[in-house]
Protein backbone atom coordinates (compact mmCIF):
# COMPACT_ATOMS: atom_id res chain seq x y z
CA UNK A 1 0.00 0.00 0.00
CA UNK A 2 2.95 2.06 1.04
CA UNK A 3 4.58 1.87 -2.48
CA UNK A 4 1.17 2.71 -4.38
CA UNK A 5 0.46 5.46 -2.58
CA UNK A 6 4.09 6.93 -2.72
CA UNK A 7 3.62 6.05 -6.85
CA UNK A 8 0.44 7.77 -7.31
CA UNK A 9 1.57 10.76 -5.46
CA UNK A 10 4.63 10.41 -8.03
CA UNK A 11 2.27 10.05 -10.46
CA UNK A 12 0.33 13.33 -9.91
CA UNK A 13 3.12 15.31 -11.94
CA UNK A 14 2.91 15.35 -15.38
CA UNK A 15 6.35 15.78 -16.08
CA UNK A 16 6.85 12.42 -13.92
CA UNK A 17 3.82 10.43 -15.78
CA UNK A 18 5.39 12.01 -19.79
CA UNK A 19 8.76 10.69 -18.33
CA UNK A 20 7.36 6.80 -17.26
CA UNK A 21 5.27 7.01 -20.62
CA UNK A 22 8.25 8.06 -22.88
CA UNK A 23 10.85 5.73 -21.50
CA UNK A 24 13.05 8.20 -20.04
CA UNK A 25 15.48 7.26 -17.35
CA UNK A 26 16.08 10.64 -16.26
CA UNK A 27 14.13 11.45 -13.43
CA UNK A 28 14.56 10.52 -10.26
CA UNK A 29 11.94 8.71 -8.48
CA UNK A 30 10.53 9.16 -5.02
CA UNK A 31 13.30 7.79 -2.11
CA UNK A 32 10.69 5.68 -0.67
CA UNK A 33 9.46 3.87 -3.50
CA UNK A 34 13.70 3.04 -4.38
CA UNK A 35 13.58 2.42 -1.04
CA UNK A 36 10.59 -0.38 -0.72
CA UNK A 37 11.26 -1.56 -4.37
CA UNK A 38 15.20 -2.13 -3.58
CA UNK A 39 14.10 -3.69 -0.43
CA UNK A 40 12.47 -6.94 -2.59
CA UNK A 41 16.06 -7.67 -3.51
CA UNK A 42 17.59 -8.06 -0.22
CA UNK A 43 18.07 -11.55 -0.06
CA UNK A 44 19.40 -11.95 -3.43
CA UNK A 45 22.83 -13.51 -4.32
CA UNK A 46 25.72 -11.22 -5.34
CA UNK A 47 25.15 -12.77 -9.28
CA UNK A 48 21.37 -12.61 -9.38
CA UNK A 49 21.85 -8.90 -8.07
CA UNK A 50 24.11 -8.37 -10.86
CA UNK A 51 21.91 -9.36 -13.60
CA UNK A 52 19.25 -7.83 -12.27
CA UNK A 53 20.84 -4.57 -12.91
CA UNK A 54 22.28 -5.51 -16.32
CA UNK A 55 18.09 -6.54 -16.48
CA UNK A 56 17.07 -2.91 -15.50
CA UNK A 57 19.72 -1.57 -18.12
CA UNK A 58 18.37 -3.42 -21.18
CA UNK A 59 14.83 -1.38 -20.86
CA UNK A 60 11.37 -2.81 -20.93
CA UNK A 61 12.49 -6.40 -22.69
CA UNK A 62 15.12 -8.51 -20.79
CA UNK A 63 16.40 -10.06 -24.17
CA UNK A 64 18.64 -13.50 -22.54
CA UNK A 65 20.86 -13.26 -25.42
CA UNK A 66 22.46 -9.70 -24.75
CA UNK A 67 22.20 -10.43 -21.27
CA UNK A 68 24.37 -13.75 -21.90
CA UNK A 69 26.65 -11.47 -24.35
CA UNK A 70 27.22 -8.89 -22.06
CA UNK A 71 27.93 -10.69 -18.71
CA UNK A 72 29.97 -13.45 -20.29
CA UNK A 73 27.59 -16.55 -19.06
CA UNK A 74 26.50 -18.99 -20.51
CA UNK A 75 22.75 -19.11 -21.54
CA UNK A 76 21.51 -21.66 -19.79
CA UNK A 77 23.11 -20.29 -16.61
CA UNK A 78 21.17 -17.00 -17.46
CA UNK A 79 18.29 -18.94 -18.02
CA UNK A 80 18.48 -20.51 -14.50
CA UNK A 81 18.67 -17.07 -12.82
CA UNK A 82 16.02 -15.43 -14.86
CA UNK A 83 14.13 -18.18 -13.71
CA UNK A 84 14.92 -18.11 -9.88
CA UNK A 85 14.01 -13.83 -10.09
CA UNK A 86 10.69 -15.37 -11.46
CA UNK A 87 10.10 -16.76 -9.01
CA UNK A 88 10.94 -13.87 -6.10
CA UNK A 89 8.03 -12.03 -8.41
CA UNK A 90 10.74 -9.34 -9.75
CA UNK A 91 10.47 -10.73 -13.61
CA UNK A 92 8.06 -12.70 -15.46
CA UNK A 93 8.63 -14.50 -18.68
CA UNK A 94 7.17 -12.62 -21.89
CA UNK A 95 7.47 -14.70 -24.87
CA UNK A 96 9.92 -17.23 -26.18
CA UNK A 97 10.05 -15.72 -29.80
CA UNK A 98 12.08 -14.41 -31.68
CA UNK A 99 14.78 -14.74 -28.96
CA UNK A 100 13.57 -15.64 -24.67
CA UNK A 101 12.38 -12.48 -23.56
CA UNK A 102 11.43 -11.67 -20.00
CA UNK A 103 10.21 -8.07 -18.22
CA UNK A 104 10.17 -6.69 -15.29
CA UNK A 105 6.91 -7.17 -13.35
CA UNK A 106 6.38 -3.48 -13.03
CA UNK A 107 8.09 -0.62 -15.14
CA UNK A 108 8.56 1.20 -11.83
CA UNK A 109 10.37 -1.72 -10.23
CA UNK A 110 12.91 -1.40 -13.46
CA UNK A 111 13.28 1.92 -12.64
CA UNK A 112 13.89 1.53 -9.07
CA UNK A 113 16.87 -1.21 -9.78
CA UNK A 114 18.27 0.64 -12.67
CA UNK A 115 18.79 4.16 -10.06
CA UNK A 116 20.79 1.94 -7.95
CA UNK A 117 23.85 1.66 -10.55
CA UNK A 118 26.12 4.53 -10.54
CA UNK A 119 26.13 7.16 -13.31
CA UNK A 120 29.34 6.22 -14.82
CA UNK A 121 28.43 2.51 -14.95
CA UNK A 122 25.32 2.88 -16.68
CA UNK A 123 27.17 4.59 -19.52
CA UNK A 124 29.47 2.08 -19.45
CA UNK A 125 26.67 -0.93 -19.52
CA UNK A 126 24.79 0.48 -22.44
CA UNK A 127 27.88 1.16 -24.64
CA UNK A 128 28.38 -2.56 -23.63
CA UNK A 129 25.11 -3.65 -24.97
CA UNK A 130 25.40 -1.45 -27.98
CA UNK A 131 28.92 -2.99 -29.06
CA UNK A 132 27.07 -6.49 -28.66
CA UNK A 133 23.82 -5.33 -30.33
CA UNK A 134 25.40 -3.80 -33.66
CA UNK A 135 26.28 -6.68 -35.63
CA UNK A 136 22.87 -6.73 -36.57
CA UNK A 137 21.92 -8.02 -39.73
CA UNK A 138 20.07 -5.56 -42.12
CA UNK A 139 17.59 -8.43 -42.67
CA UNK A 140 16.03 -7.79 -38.82
CA UNK A 141 13.37 -5.66 -38.11
CA UNK A 142 13.79 -2.30 -37.44
CA UNK A 143 13.23 -2.11 -34.33
CA UNK A 144 15.59 -3.70 -33.33
CA UNK A 145 17.71 -1.24 -34.58
CA UNK A 146 15.88 1.93 -33.04
CA UNK A 147 16.83 -0.47 -29.46
CA UNK A 148 20.16 0.23 -30.29
CA UNK A 149 19.84 3.78 -30.93
CA UNK A 150 17.98 4.25 -27.34
CA UNK A 151 20.99 2.09 -25.83
CA UNK A 152 23.48 4.59 -27.58
CA UNK A 153 21.55 7.65 -26.21
CA UNK A 154 22.52 6.56 -22.64
CA UNK A 155 26.04 5.46 -23.82
CA UNK A 156 27.78 8.94 -23.04
CA UNK A 157 28.96 8.44 -26.69
CA UNK A 158 28.15 10.93 -28.85
CA UNK A 159 29.88 9.11 -31.78
CA UNK A 160 27.66 6.19 -31.03
CA UNK A 161 24.44 7.76 -30.80
CA UNK A 162 25.14 9.48 -34.07
CA UNK A 163 26.17 6.25 -36.02
CA UNK A 164 23.58 4.34 -34.56
CA UNK A 165 20.57 6.92 -35.37
CA UNK A 166 21.87 7.08 -38.72
CA UNK A 167 22.39 3.37 -39.22
CA UNK A 168 18.24 3.08 -37.68
CA UNK A 169 16.99 5.77 -40.46
CA UNK A 170 18.58 3.76 -42.90
CA UNK A 171 16.88 0.85 -42.15
CA UNK A 172 13.54 2.04 -41.34
CA UNK A 173 14.00 4.00 -44.96
CA UNK A 174 14.13 0.78 -46.59
CA UNK A 175 11.27 -0.67 -45.00
CA UNK A 176 9.52 1.91 -46.25
CA UNK A 177 9.09 3.02 -42.35
CA UNK A 178 9.44 6.86 -43.11
CA UNK A 179 8.06 8.62 -40.27
CA UNK A 180 10.15 6.58 -37.85
CA UNK A 181 13.09 7.20 -40.11
CA UNK A 182 12.42 11.09 -39.96
CA UNK A 183 12.82 10.88 -35.93
CA UNK A 184 15.83 8.96 -36.44
CA UNK A 185 17.30 11.49 -38.24
CA UNK A 186 16.08 14.53 -36.57
CA UNK A 187 18.03 12.89 -33.22
CA UNK A 188 21.74 12.49 -35.54
CA UNK A 189 21.01 15.96 -36.30
CA UNK A 190 20.76 17.33 -33.29
CA UNK A 191 23.59 15.12 -31.63
CA UNK A 192 25.84 16.98 -34.55
CA UNK A 193 24.99 20.44 -33.49
CA UNK A 194 26.19 19.46 -30.14
CA UNK A 195 29.46 18.79 -31.77
CA UNK A 196 32.32 20.87 -32.61
CA UNK A 197 31.53 22.74 -36.20
CA UNK A 198 33.99 21.16 -37.96
CA UNK A 199 33.56 20.91 -42.11
CA UNK A 200 32.45 17.48 -41.51
CA UNK A 201 30.17 18.08 -39.34
CA UNK A 202 28.62 21.11 -41.47
CA UNK A 203 28.54 18.38 -43.89
CA UNK A 204 27.12 15.83 -42.25
CA UNK A 205 24.05 18.15 -41.10
CA UNK A 206 23.65 18.94 -44.77
CA UNK A 207 23.28 15.24 -45.97
CA UNK A 208 20.44 14.75 -43.54
CA UNK A 209 18.83 18.06 -44.24
CA UNK A 210 18.83 16.59 -47.94
CA UNK A 211 17.50 13.20 -46.67
CA UNK A 212 14.77 14.92 -44.33
CA UNK A 213 13.96 17.19 -47.68
CA UNK A 214 13.60 14.16 -49.76
CA UNK A 215 11.63 12.09 -47.15
CA UNK A 216 8.83 15.43 -47.31
CA UNK A 217 8.48 14.84 -50.75
CA UNK A 218 7.57 10.93 -50.27
CA UNK A 219 5.48 11.71 -47.70
CA UNK A 220 3.57 13.87 -50.01
CA UNK A 221 3.47 11.66 -52.64
CA UNK A 222 1.69 8.98 -50.25
CA UNK A 223 -0.89 11.65 -48.85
Amino acid sequence: PLFLTEYRGWLRNNENRASLISGSNHLRLPEKVEHIAYSKTSELYKIEMDILRWASVCGTDIDARIVSAVTKLGRKKIFDILHALEMTGLVRFKTAFPTATWEFHHEILRRAIYQTIPYKDKAVRHRTIVKKMTPVPERFIADKHTTIAWHADRSGAPHLSYAAHMRAATIAEKRFLYKTAEQHLIQARKIVKTQKNSARNKLRICQINDRLIRGDFIFAAYD
